[in-house]
């Protein structure tokens, strides 16, 4: 009986040993997870500041490509009224209407690019704000992850005693 005693001691000191081994392998493994998660959670900060960085620029592009919408149509309607006073001088001149005449579509091809640009970057300023909305998304599941590491945590370190 007492070999029997002796032997059923031994083993659950081998078996408590060997809890002991896992508990500690479990444990280092929970430290690189949440390791891993820091530097994770240090990135979507990262790009969270730059992808505010590139809504800013889009949005003085948009600023800029306006004014330089406004400042087009100034200019085709000082052109359409220098065309005006040409026609009332009757100058005649085949070559200053000619030219004019290319002034005006290049100006007009100038302001359609612009239109085309000033639509462009309202896409962009729109694919910008979901890029924000799904990296502030990422961060939440990060956050989440990093609530749930640390739950773990407190539950293996009961283990630890």
């Amino acid at each position: 009986m007492a070999d029997e005693i002796r032997r059923l001691s031994e083993t659950a000191s081998v078996q408590s040993s060997a809890v002991g081994k896992e508990l500690t392998a479990v444990q280092g493994a929970i430290d690189e997870v949440v390791a891993a998660s820091q530097d994770s959670r240090a990135s979507f900060d990262r790009i969270t500041t730059r992808i505010a960085a590139i809504g800013s620029m889009v949005a003085e592009i948009s600023n800029a490509m306006a004014e330089q919408g406004v400042g087009s149509q100034q200019v085709l309607e000082a052109l359409k009224e220098m065309n005006d006073i040409t026609e009332r001088v009757r100058d005649g001149s085949s070559e200053m209407s000619s030219g004019n005449a290319q002034v005006l579509k290049a100006m007009s091809v100038l302001k359609d690019t612009a239109s085309e640009i000033e639509s462009s970057m309202g896409s962009i300023a729109v694919g910008v704000e979901e890029i924000a909305g799904n990296a502030g998304k990422a961060a939440s599941l990060a956050e989440e992850a990093w609530t749930a590491i640390a739950e773990v945590n407190v539950a293996a370190g009961r283990f630890r005693t």
